[in-house]
């Protein structure tokens, strides 16, 4: 288990949350730009300083810097790019700690060059608690070239440290968008203004995407090498076909839907992907990095904005059981949502997760229909797996009912609903008035 505390930074004046393990679900809701998107990029932030430091280590570590050094310049330089200088404040503050209650694994980053005009790295500071420190003297002394360091032994000592076996994946809001411009990757990635023209998590996002195209050839998921992942495959596809109606192929350099099983014999009909619905071009990413990872049975901490994106409310559900499936399999997925569809149907994963075992199968059932039992028990959500935090007024609180059932508590899922049929109740109530009269 992580834990992070933030303060004073953009929209969020105090949020201090536990991060969840394996099979964990987190839901960060609130009012729109009540600083949602903030806790979930700096979670980002924090769960990819590894890779940072990996990265450093392989491929682009600097003669005259110590590791420790330019660990510490990347991040301030990553936390730029990352945020607007207005998040910045002079009492700003970001704690990270790799493991809950630990003292010793932790990763801070303060403002210290209080002048309103220093948009650089020297206007902060970065401390590492005393494991990392040791970690990177282990790593001097036996670094002698950047390039013939054992990358496996590597890779599990920084994982072993950081306590995150995981790979980290934010999935951002505007992917319809996004994915118009993933042809245009190179310009993205050029030096300069550009670099800047798109924001850095989204930028990742496009990159994951361009590199996991070929990986959708024709049929490549239900190959050899998938045979024994061949339940939950079938598990998420039925999810897919819910929630999009067609399935996604790489074919010709080409993003294609198809609407029918594609088959090389035939034509078969299909809508090239910039074409679509934007609630199947918001959708069929998610889908397919869900379907990537699990068929490689890799383990990843998934962060997703607004699942619900241009999603027809029943849509909605089957999304949010994806997710939760995903979870199941040892995953961990954090969303951040306003969508009451979503908020309700966690509610129900929920309940489902809280029947006695013996009843599990029946409780699947009642969510997805006698007909539909490829869907595993594994998509229930167990409270100790469940986090939630309400984001209001730049303070993150707990949204969990800690009496009887363990939900999201009902007055935060659709708040707007019980204003709008109050108005509607008035109203009719004039016209009862009028008939009256």
């Amino acid at each position: 288990m992580h834990y992070m505390e933030i303060k004073n930074f953009g929209p969020i004046k105090h949020c201090a949350m536990d991060i969840g393990a394996d099979g964990s679900v987190t839901v960060l809701t609130g009012p729109q730009a009540s600083g949602k998107s903030t806790v979930a990029k700096a979670v980002y932030f924090f769960r990819t300083v590894k890779d940072e430091l990996l990265d450093i280590l392989m491929t682009s570590y600097v003669e005259g810097e110590t590791v420790k050094e330019q660990l510490a310049h990347c991040m301030c330089d990553k936390l730029i790019m990352m945020f607007d200088w207005s998040y910045f404040d002079d009492d700003m503050s970001l704690l990270y700690y790799y493991e809950a209650s630990n003292n010793n694994a932790f990763v801070k980053i303060n403002r210290v060059d209080k002048r309103d005009h220093d948009y650089s790295r020297k206007a902060m500071v970065v401390t590492f608690g005393l494991e990392i420190i040791s970690m990177f003297n282990e790593l001097e002394a036996a670094k002698t070239s950047p390039h013939v360091l054992p990358i496996t032994d590597t890779t599990n000592s920084i994982a072993k440290i950081f306590r995150d076996d995981f790979v980290t994946v934010f999935i951002p809001a505007g992917r319809s968008s996004l994915l118009l411009l993933s042809d245009h990757l190179q310009y993205l990635l050029l030096e300069g203004w550009r670099r800047n023209s798109i924001d850095y998590s989204a930028r990742e996002f496009v990159n994951l995407t361009v590199q996991l195209r070929p990986w959708f050839t024709f049929a490549r998921a239900l190959h050899e090498p998938y045979a024994h992942r061949q339940h939950i495959l079938e598990c998420i596809n039925h999810l897919s076909q819910k929630t999009i109606s067609s399935s996604y192929q790489y074919v010709d350099n080409e993003e294609r839907l198809y609407f029918s099983p594609h088959d090389s014999t035939k034509q078969s009909k299909h809508v090239k992907i910039a074409n679509a619905s934007s609630g199947q071009q918001e959708a069929v990413w998610v889908f397919n990095i869900l379907t990537h990872y699990l068929a490689e049975q890799k383990k990843v901490f998934l962060i997703i904005e607004e699942p619900e994106a241009h999603l027809y409310p029943e849509s909605q559900m089957h999304m949010t059981d994806a997710l939760s499936l995903f979870a199941g399999y040892g995953n961990s997925v954090m969303i951040t949502t306003h969508s009451p569809y979503v908020l309700g149907e966690i509610n129900n994963l929920l309940i489902c997760g809280q029947v006695p075992e013996s009843k599990r199968e029946q409780a699947i059932d009642v969510i997805f229909g006698k007909g539909a039992s490829v869907i595993s028990v594994k998509v229930a959500i167990t409270p100790d797996k469940m986090t939630a935090q309400h984001i209001i007024n730049g303070v993150c609180k707990n949204a969990l009912d800690d009496e009887g059932l363990c939900l999201i508590m009902n007055e935060l899922i659709d708040g707007a609903s019980d204003i709008i049929n109050g108005r509607c109740d008035k109203l009719l109530g004039l016209l009862d008035n009028e008939e009256e009269s």
